[in-house]
C-alpha cells in the first residue's frame, strides 16, 4: 500500500453508498435503533465469506515497520510503528503503546468466546472459534512466555501475543487487528507476521470504527426524521377519484372484464395505501417509545395465543384507550383472526403466514371477506403495535361513511355500465 489516505477514502465512498438502501430497509422493517447499532458494529468474522487471508492482502508488506530484529534479537518498535504511521499521515497524539512479558509455563490455554455476539452465530464463526482454541492448546503445550503488546489508536486498540520458546529465535503470533470490531485472531508465523504492515492495519481499523460510527449517525439521524414525521401525523391521507374519472375508469374496467372486486381494489386504493401508510408511521413512533411490537405467531397461532391476545392484551389497550365500546372478538370459524366492530364499522386482523405477517382489513362490510384470502380489500403489514390498531379504530367513524358511500357508488355504477356493455362478470 502506497498512500493509506486514497486507499481508504476510495474504500469508504463505496460503502456509503449502500447506506441510502439500508436505511430504507430499516424504516421499512421498522428496525430499532439499537439492533441497527448492532448491525453496523457486526464483527468482520460474522460476514458470510470472511477470511483473515484478504481481510489482511492489502496490508502485505515487504517488512512489518513494527518488528526489528538485531543481532538476531526480536522487539517490538514503537519508534519504527510511530515513523510508519507518520509517512502514511497518522496523527499519532491518538496513539499509545503499552507492553509486557509473562510466563505461559504450567499454565492452561485460554478458550476464547467468538460466538457471544449473535445466539445463532453462522457456522463460519464457530469454525474460526475452534480453530483458535485447538492453536492456543497446542502453543501453551510448545511455548515458554508470551510477550503483549496492545496498540491504542484513536478509538480503537489492537492486541499482538508473540509466544516463544527458550532457547529459539522464531516465534508464533496471535493477532486482534481490533478489539472493538474482531472477536478472535489471525494465527500466524514469524515469516508472516514480517510481512504483515501493523502500521496501515491499524490505522484502518481506527477508519474503519470512525466510518460505522458516521452509519450509525446517518441511520439516527433518518430514524430521527420518520420519528418526526410519525409524531406529527393527523390523519389518514388519500384522495379518492371524483366522479367523472370514476366514471372513467369503470368503463374502462368493464371492458376489461374486470370482476367487482378487482374494480374495487383500484378505486379504493389510494384509500388502502393511507391506511398503511398511517399504520405503520404510529407503529414507528411507538417502536423508538419502547412500545411491545406484536408478532403475528404470537398473536395467531393456536387458540389460546388469539384468546389471550384479544381477551387480554387488545381488551385491557382499548379500554384504556377510552375505546369500551369497540367489541373485539374471535370468530366461530378461525382462531386466526380477530374482528373489531366500532359504531356500525368493523376492521379485521388476520395472520398471513408467507411472509409472516399481519393482514388488516381496514373496512370489513362485507361477511364474504371474512374467510378469504383471494380478496383484495386489505393492507399487509410486517410489524404492528397496539396503538396503531387503537388510533386507526378512532379514526374509523370518521372516514367509515366517505367509504361507505364509494363502496355503494361504484357498485351501483358498475352494474348499470355493465348491463350497458352486455357483460356477465360475477359480482
Amino acid at each position: 500500500m502506497n498512500d493509506f489516505k486514497t486507499y481508504w477514502e476510495e474504500k469508504a465512498q463505496k460503502r456509503r453508498k449502500s447506506w441510502a438502501a439500508k436505511s430504507k430497509q430499516f424504516a421499512e422493517q421498522h428496525t430499532k435503533l439499537e439492533v441497527i447499532r448492532k448491525k453496523v458494529f457486526l464483527p468482520f468474522e460474522y460476514v458470510g465469506g470472511f477470511d483473515f487471508y484478504n481481510f489482511t492482502k492489502p496490508h502485505h508488506a515487504k517488512r512489518n515497520p513494527f518488528a526489528v530484529w538485531q543481532q538476531g534479537v526480536f522487539s517490538f518498535s514503537e519508534d519504527s510503528l510511530r515513523e510508519a504511521m507518520i509517512a502514511q499521515g497518522a496523527d499519532i497524539s491518538h496513539f499509545k503503546m503499552e507492553e509486557c512479558r509473562l510466563s505461559i509455563v504450567g499454565k492452561d490455554a485460554p478458550r476464547p468466546e467468538v460466538t457471544d455476539y449473535y445466539a445463532n452465530a453462522i457456522n463460519n464463526v464457530y469454525l474460526i472459534r475452534n480453530k483458535y482454541r485447538a492453536w492456543l492448546k497446542r502453543i501453551y503445550e510448545i511455548c515458554t512466555d508470551v510477550q503483549i503488546c496492545k496498540l491504542t489508536y484513536g478509538q480503537v486498540s489492537m492486541i499482538i501475543r508473540r509466544y516463544s520458546s527458550d532457547g529459539l529465535p522464531f516465534a508464533y503470533y496471535e493477532v486482534i487487528p481490533c478489539e472493538q470490531l474482531v472477536r478472535s485472531a489471525m494465527l500466524m508465523e514469524e515469516t508472516s507476521f514480517n510481512r504483515l504492515n501493523i502500521a496501515t492495519l491499524l490505522m484502518e481499523m481506527a477508519a474503519e470504527y470512525e466510518l460505522r460510527q458516521e452509519e450509525l449517525n446517518y441511520h439516527a439521524k433518518k430514524l430521527k426524521l420518520r420519528t418526526m414525521e410519525a409524531v406529527t401525523i393527523e390523519g389518514i391521507d388519500f384522495e379518492l377519484w371524483d366522479d367523472k374519472k370514476l366514471q372513467e375508469k369503470l368503463k374502462e374496467y368493464v371492458k376489461k372484464d374486470y370482476t367487482l372486486d378487482k374494480v374495487m381494489d383500484q378505486v379504493l386504493r389510494p384509500w388502502k395505501l393511507g391506511v398503511r401508510k398511517f399504520m405503520e408511521t404510529i407503529t414507528q413512533r411507538d417502536i423508538q417509545d419502547n412500545a411491545i411490537v406484536l408478532e403475528p405467531r404470537n398473536c395467531f397461532y393456536i387458540a389460546e395465543y388469539t384468546k389471550q391476545f384479544v381477551n387480554q392484551n387488545l381488551r385491557s389497550y382499548l379500554d384504556r384507550q377510552g375505546l369500551q365500546e369497540v367489541k373485539a372478538y374471535i370468530p366461530a370459524y378461525s382462531f386466526e383472526q380477530c374482528i373489531m366492530e366500532y359504531q356500525g364499522y368493523r376492521m379485521i386482523i388476520k395472520r398471513d403466514y408467507s411472509p409472516d405477517a399481519f393482514i388488516v382489513y381496514p373496512f370489513a362490510d362485507e361477511d364474504r371477506f371474512l374467510e378469504s384470502n383471494n380478496d383484495k380489500q386489505h393492507v399487509t403489514l410486517r410489524v404492528l403495535t397496539l396503538s396503531a390498531i387503537a388510533e386507526y379504530l378512532k379514526l374509523l367513524p370518521t372516514y367509515g361513511p366517505r367509504i361507505a358511500a364509494m363502496k355503494t357508488k361504484v357498485k351501483e355504477r358498475y352494474n348499470i355500465i355493465l348491463k350497458q356493455y352486455g357483460h356477465s362478470n360475477q359480482q
